[in-house]
């Protein structure tokens, strides 16, 4: 992960600024990962969703913003450029460069849609899952990409 190239962007897609995704810290979800593997009686796989930290796009970048001390976007473009946008990406990097797209049309299409909302609680109930913050794992995204820049 690079957050400045991830997080260092001048604009909002227009139709995202809105929209409120669900959002969970790795190490939380690699913990459920791990206790619904060790869970007695779960041989079946249950399934779990994984996560209880509900913020707009805006309020993301914003965060984003605060933690790393570089400015939020400033700049909105319409959704269709944004999908077209990666759409090029990818097949700029598939066919010539070989590097993975910052933006790949899946993650752009996942963004303008709609809203991604879940219930984590089933996790926190029957896995323990404790929830960490998301500044906190922001945080320690930027801590980690200014040690090893």
């Amino acid at each position: 992960m690079k957050v400045r190239s991830t997080y260092q962007v001048d604009f909002y897609v227009a139709s995202c600024i809105l929209k409120v995704f669900t959002y969970v810290y790795v190490k939380d979800a690699a913990r459920a990962i791990v206790a619904a593997a060790n869970l007695r009686g779960n041989e079946r796989g249950t399934k779990y969703l994984v996560g209880n930290q509900r913020l707009r796009t805006s309020e993301y970048y914003q965060l984003v913003a605060e933690v790393s001390g570089t400015p939020a976007p400033r700049f909105e473009v319409p959704a269709w450029v944004a999908q077209a946008s990666a759409k090029v990406g990818y097949w700029v990097s598939a066919r010539i460069t070989g590097r993975v797209p910052t933006a790949p049309p899946d993650l752009v299409r996942t963004a303008v849609s709609g809203n991604l909302l879940f219930d984590g609680t089933k996790a926190q109930r029957e896995l323990g899952v404790e929830y960490t913050p998301v500044r906190t794992a922001i945080e320690e995204a930027v801590a980690f990409v200014r040690a090893s820049s």
